[in-house]
């Protein structure tokens, strides 16, 4: 009996042995100066540090990799991923679980500033329930990404010259006709009617088939004609202008005045007939005739040159 009693205490003995052997190990491990267990942060680990993407797609996939992560306690780990820097636009969508440590980050480019490159960080915070969280960052640059002027991704519209969005180069695009040579050659040719008329009246006077008193009164109704026409003549644009679609224009119509300007030339030949009649059995017979030719092959030129004219005359704003 003595001996089965040494032999339990021995191996009570060499148990507690065995339990002090192994505490001495644990403590050595994690014990502190004041005798207190220490739990080990947890270490967050990424894949990567860094992506530099470029907009060859209009949707990109980025993995989010912290699967690296541990601790070294065995404890288990949770995970959160945030974004940091610079505010993401809202066509910029976040799909992945907060609680893995991989997920995905999809970079949808939407129109407008979403278009603009982008330099943010992603940021994996790790936590054991124990200890402080600890993090790492994921920074990710995104280029300029390419869109044409209607901000359609990879699209191929371009501005034209005049500043339109995949215009023809029109809109702003003005032909001009210079009206002045026109104008100049119906004043000149209304003076020459006026005074052959004059000199027919002239004429008339000197042979005494009209009174003096009659002479001035036609030659100043020729002179006033004369002077109505000019003024017809230059009141319209002298440039006819017709623009593109960008460009605000009107037309300015010439048939009354062109009507007017005839019906001034018809009168005054109408006058010449009637005083080349009175002519006819004169002296100055001949002559009277040949500068009555003369006034109607003017009134012709004049009609003419009326024909020339545009039905109307475009008039533009001070930028065409």
């Amino acid at each position: 009996m003595r001996k089965q009693v040494e032999f339990f205490l021995k191996a009570v003995v060499f148990s507690f042995s065995l339990l002090q052997f192994a505490t001495s190990l644990y403590a050595a491990e994690c014990v502190d100066l004041d005798g207190d267990c220490i739990n080990e942060p947890p270490v967050c680990q990424l894949n990567t540090d860094r992506y530099d993407l470029t907009c060859e797609e209009e949707t990109q996939k980025v993995l989010l990799d912290g699967s690296q992560a541990y601790d070294p306690d065995g404890d288990p780990l949770t995970f959160l991923w945030q974004e940091s820097g610079a505010v993401l636009p809202a066509a910029y969508r976040y799909n992945f679980n907060n609680q893995p440590a991989t997920g995905f980050l999809f970079l949808s480019y939407g129109a407008g500033p979403s278009y603009l490159p982008l330099d943010f960080t992603m940021t994996l915070q790790v936590s054991d329930g124990v200890n402080p969280p600890v993090t790492c960052a994921l920074a990710i640059t995104v280029e300029q990404c390419p869109v044409d002027c209607e901000g359609t991704f990879n699209g191929t519209k371009q501005f034209d010259s005049c500043g339109v969005c995949d215009g023809d180069g029109t809109g702003c695009i003005c032909e001009r006709q210079n009206l002045v040579p026109q104008a100049l050659e119906l004043d000149g040719t209304n003076k020459l009617l006026s005074v052959t008329f004059n000199q027919l009246v002239n004429l008339a006077s000197k042979q005494q088939v009209i009174s003096k008193k009659k002479a001035l009164s036609l030659k100043k109704s020729s002179n006033d004609s004369y002077l109505r026409s000019w003024q017809l003549s230059w009141a319209l644009p002298t440039e006819s202008v017709q623009c593109g679609s960008l460009i605000e224009c009107f037309d300015v119509a010439t048939t009354s005045n062109s009507t007017e300007i005839q019906t001034l030339a018809g009168g005054i030949v109408l006058q010449a007939a009637k005083v080349s009649k009175l002519l006819k059995t004169t002296a100055s017979g001949k002559k009277a005739a040949k500068l009555y030719l003369k006034l109607e092959k003017l009134q012709l030129d004049i009609e003419s040159i009326l024909s020339q004219r545009p039905a109307s005359i475009g008039v533009c704003s001070s930028g065409a």
